[in-house]
């Protein structure tokens, strides 16, 4: 669950950020701007945390400190992390940008 969770914010952000720029606010596109970047600021928060939980985790398996048996789930949730933190930095770029251009 929280290997997704960045992944999640990644793809929920734009879907936000669409429909707040179509609201009739009359700082609709900031407070868009502002959603996207707490949003990806989330994601790239959780993707992180899940990179160095399975990191550490693969680790132990390797070493045999740890059971096994959970190496493929580990696995797939540094996969779906990576993804996250991939999407999020992107899109944190992307809105970063967009307040730059409005800030000059």
């Amino acid at each position: 669950m929280l290997a997704a969770t960045p992944t999640a914010l990644g793809v929920l952000a734009p879907i936000l950020v669409i429909g707040l720029t179509q609201a009739p606010l009359p700082y609709a596109r900031d407070l868009a701007a502002l959603v996207a970047i707490c949003l990806t600021t989330a994601g790239l928060l959780v993707s992180v945390t899940t990179l160095l939980l399975t990191g550490r985790d693969l680790g132990k398996m390797q070493t045999g400190m740890m059971d096994c048996r959970g190496k493929a789930l580990t696995d797939e949730a540094n996969h779906w992390a990576l993804s996250g933190l991939l999407l999020n930095l992107a899109l944190f770029f992307l809105a970063a940008a967009f307040v730059a251009a409005r800030l000059s």
